[in-house]
């Protein structure tokens, strides 16, 4: 019944004006870990799984970038 009431909700939505259905989604701004994406007006549903998989790609991409490793307790001989 909610994800009936929420379908009915964007559509009206979507009707008025106030979500646009066919969004034009561009990066405004980027970094090597951060995106600004101008969703023009779209409802998340749109935008979100693109500015998920572009956080997936970025947090992929510094994987391979970390610090040492830290020293642990114990790992000196005992005497």
């Amino acid at each position: 019944a909610e994800v009936a009431v929420e379908a009915v909700r964007l559509a009206r939505g979507a009707g008025s004006g106030q979500y646009n259905a066919t969004p034009d989604i561009k990066v405004v701004r980027e970094t090597s870990t951060t995106a600004n994406i101008d969703a023009d007006h779209a409802n998340g549903i749109h935008v979100g799984p693109i500015a998920m998989q572009m956080a997936v790609d970025k947090a992929k991409a510094r994987a391979h970038v970390s610090s040492p490793p830290a020293p642990r307790c114990g790992t000196h001989p005992r005497r």
